[in-house]
């Protein structure tokens, strides 16, 4: 079936089929449909498409889902919502949502080479060492050592979505050759160094901003890391990328919760500057993954 014919059928099940809905703000909106499943989509923010948590949205590729259908029509006032439906909350501060399913993640790792040690510079070829994730359901951090790694890629196809701080082309490059043919280009990601450079034409580093914007820098550096590797000195290793997830979800939900956040710059003298970045981080929901393909070089934070 072309696609077109695809994104019709979308449009009339969003048009025909009874939902529930909740709106929450900057435009989030949860769907229930008559499966008892509900999902959150964000119609259309400015800059970003609209987009949707469900497995159709994911999969499909279409730019759009009966549940972003029935949105858009409850957004402009033309579809009834059939019932309230209900809410759950993670239980974190800042973050209260009905996930499809999966959980919402904040993922950072570390290499057993640096660039300058692989051929052209790849990161598929660096090898990781440790990632750890965060998880907003279940409040906690979890590591994975290189033999652990199906287990990582199983917890991160079923996420909803996976935040990182460049991670669509570092992080992610890095998993390639352990994925032995699973999809990662179907893991949901909001990338927030792709979110900043959009808005400010250049990259930042996770440093700065978070010098700038919770008075709090990285603990060391993946030169620094890799060393640990070679030493056997797990716990520093440990330590140090857990605190880079930690560092990357505090910025995040700074984000979302103050629609800003501060970047630390050079001014013309070489003195530093704090610069202030709005952002539309969606206090009250999911944020939007961004779509099509990243334009910022494949180097580590």
């Amino acid at each position: 079936m072309a696609w077109a014919d695809e994104v019709e059928r979308r449009k009339l099940a969003g048009k025909e089929e009874a939902f529930a809905f909740t709106a929450g703000e900057r435009n989030g909106v949860q769907v229930r449909s008559g499966s008892g499943n509900t999902y959150l989509v964000l119609p259309d923010l400015t800059g970003l498409l609209a987009t949707c948590s469900c497995p159709d949205f994911r999969t499909a590729r279409l730019g759009t889902c009966k549940h972003v259908e029935a949105a858009r029509l409850f957004r402009a006032g033309s579809k009834a919502s059939v019932e309230p439906p209900p809410r759950r909350s993670t239980g974190t501060p800042g973050i209260d949502f009905v996930p499809g399913g999966g959980e919402v993640l904040v993922l950072d790792l570390e290499t057993q080479r640096a660039f300058d040690e692989v051929p052209d510079r790849r990161a598929d070829r660096l090898g990781l060492s440790i990632c750890v994730l965060w998880s907003y359901q279940r409040g906690t951090f979890t590591s994975y050592w290189e033999d652990e790694v199906d287990a990582l890629l199983d917890r991160l196809l079923a996420a909803d979505l996976v935040i990182g701080f460049n991670h669509r082309k570092f992080d992610l490059e890095v998993l390639r050759p352990y994925a032995a043919g699973r999809p990662l280009e179907q893991i949901p990601l909001f990338d927030l160094l792709e979110d900043l450079h959009a808005r400010l034409g250049h990259r930042v580093s996770l440093d700065s901003c978070c010098r700038a914007t919770l008075a709090a820098k990285k603990s060391g550096h993946g030169l620094q890391a890799i060393t640990w590797w070679r030493e056997g000195r797990r716990d520093l290793l440990e330590q140090y990328c857990r605190e880079d997830v930690r560092l990357t979800r505090d910025l995040f939900d700074h984000g979302r919760s103050a629609g800003s956040i501060a970047v630390e710059k050079r001014d013309p003298r070489g003195l530093p500057r704090v610069v202030p970045v709005g952002v539309q981080w969606n206090a009250d929901g999911l944020p939007a993954p961004v779509a099509g393909p990243n334009r910022i070089a494949s180097e580590p934070r």
